[in-house]
């Protein structure tokens, strides 16, 4: 075999690898949870690190569970092996656990019904996992750990333990011995539970790799003394850049629990009932979610939905001098968010037909969980529930933000070529800036060129910008005129075209 050859066949073989490697980590991606519940009483964060060599990623699993009783349930497990077949076994594993741990049984259930499947399956035979559960009512902490690295506890101000009182075999191996153990977490506490990559490197014990890695933690809170909620994002960051510091050899998978001191605060504003007032409420009620950790989806859905109710108390509660309108949000204990905003006026009743006006209340109901409106002669309150999830990190990215709260002024650009009128949207569009928005569409809408115009960077649009979309939109369709709106898929303007019906009359493409 000549030398260009041998070249070629390492090549084919790299590539090979990749490929493998690129479907291992969708089996994996695909079977991580997609989000994790934001408490009032606890904070929780997860990041996941696939290893760097292409063949030996893949089998690192975890979960984070509400579960029916009130409890947290934390889980952190590892497949033996590498490669697809791993990331299915872990698959089936994470299933058999948070079925069990949904329907009520306790860790020794849980452990035996993993050890049986690991029994009866190679591929899991040998698998380590470590669970905990948190009673949020007195921060005690049950926990169980079959061939895994043991739980480490960080205090607010640094101190680390490891919780070592439970021990036993991985599953399948040397029976079903077992211990559970448990363990108190003071105010400000965070519980971390993390794989094997996260502590074994060549050349290094595990002992070394636990006190390498306590020390980092201990180091990352006191260096940057972040505020309680952001304390399990913060350890997780650590835990996960720790072992980047290296080749990874391993998947890294980490997940955090912070015992938070104190609930959050509950966001109370009262603004006069006019459309200038519509920036401040949004804009706190972003930096309230966003302080929660929410998730980019959740914020978006709640911030559309309350401006809408603010936005009838405006338009329809007060047909003489502008009454006031009252904003309360508050954090469950199950993780939904709460949002009453009343006022002292009298809405109008919903058209039966209404066109693309009163499309509001269609908004709401679409964006939220659960909606109530109580009409009465003294006001009306408009009750609004959605459940909150935070992102996990991946591959060591951070989770997606919220919004920036600072870009939300509606700023539009407009660009005439030959081939046509450009018009690029960025902000929000809600009735404090919808006159500006018709402005611009009465300047774009002279002459006769295609019109296109671009709405990926617009960070909310409501019912009002949605109408005066609709209006211009038709009138330029009678006569005759191109028009096009681009809004790629997964922002938020795409999101309420689709919802509101105005993707059906208007073509809306992605770039």
């Amino acid at each position: 075999m000549d030398e260009s050859t041998s070249v070629e066949l390492i090549d084919v073989e790299r590539q090979r690898a990749l490929a493998e490697r690129e479907v291992m980590l969708e089996l994996q991606r695909a079977t991580l949870p997609v989000g994790l519940p934001v408490l009032p009483d606890l904070s929780v964060a997860a990041e996941y690190r696939p290893a760097d060599l292409p063949r030996s990623a893949g089998g690192d699993w975890f979960d984070v569970l509400s579960l029916p009783d009130g409890t947290l349930a934390l889980i952190v497990g590892d497949v033996v092996g590498s490669g697809p077949l791993a990331a299915a076994v872990m698959g089936q594993l994470r299933a058999i656990t948070a079925e069990r741990l949904q329907r009520g049984n306790g860790l020794d259930e849980v452990l035996h019904a993993l050890d049986a499947f690991a029994t009866g399956l190679s591929g899991a035979r040998g698998s380590t996992v470590c669970i905990a559960i948190v009673d949020r009512a007195v921060r005690s902490v049950q926990y169980a750990v079959r061939g895994h690295p043991a739980p480490l506890v960080a205090a607010a101000d640094g101190a680390t333990r490891y919780l070592r009182d439970s021990a036993g075999p991985p599953l399948a191996l040397r029976g079903t011995d077992h211990r559970l153990a448990t363990a108190t977490l003071s105010p400000g506490d965070t519980l971390i539970l993390y794989s094997d990559g996260a502590v074994e490197q060549p050349g290094r014990t595990m002992a070394q790799g636990m006190t390498d890695l306590s020390g980092r933690v201990s180091e990352a809170i006191r260096s940057q003394e972040p505020d309680e909620r952001a304390l399990a994002a913060l350890v997780c960051s650590a835990v996960s850049d720790l072992a980047a510091s290296e080749l990874r050899h391993d998947d890294v998978s980490v997940v955090a629990v912070t015992a938070m001191s104190a609930p959050p605060t509950v966001m109370t504003m009262s603004v006069p009932a006019t459309a200038d007032r519509l920036g401040p409420v949004r804009r706190q009620l972003s930096a309230w979610l966003s302080g929660l950790g929410a998730t980019e989806d959740d914020l978006l859905a709640l911030e559309l939905s309350v401006i809408e109710a603010v936005t009838n108390s405006v338009e329809h509660a007060f047909p003489g001098p502008p009454g006031t309108v009252r904003v309360n949000a508050t954090l469950s204990h199950d993780g939904t968010v709460v949002v009453v905003v009343s006022d002292d006026g009298r809405w109008k009743p919903p058209q039966r037909d209404p066109g693309f006006r009163g499309r509001g209340l269609i908004m709401m109901r679409e964006f939220s969980d659960e909606i109530r409106l109580d009409p009465s002669a003294s006001g009306t309150t408009v009750t609004l529930a959605k459940t909150l999830h935070r992102p996990v990190s991946l591959d060591g990215a951070a989770p997606p933000s919220t919004r920036y709260i600072e870009q939300t002024d509606l700023q539009i650009d407009l660009q005439a070529g030959k081939e046509g009128v450009t018009m690029s949207v960025s902000g929000a569009v809600d009735s404090s800036s919808v006159d500006q928005l018709h402005a611009s569409l009465l300047d774009a809408g002279r002459g006769s060129l295609p019109l296109t115009i671009v709405l990926d960077a617009v960070t909310l649009l409501t019912s009002a910008g949605l109408r005066t979309l609709y209006e211009h939109a038709s009138h330029l369709l009678t006569s005759g005129r191109r028009i096009c709106l681009v809004a790629e898929e997964g922002t938020p303007a795409r999101d309420v075209l689709a919802v509101s019906g105005l993707d059906r009359i208007v073509d809306v493409v992605g770039r």
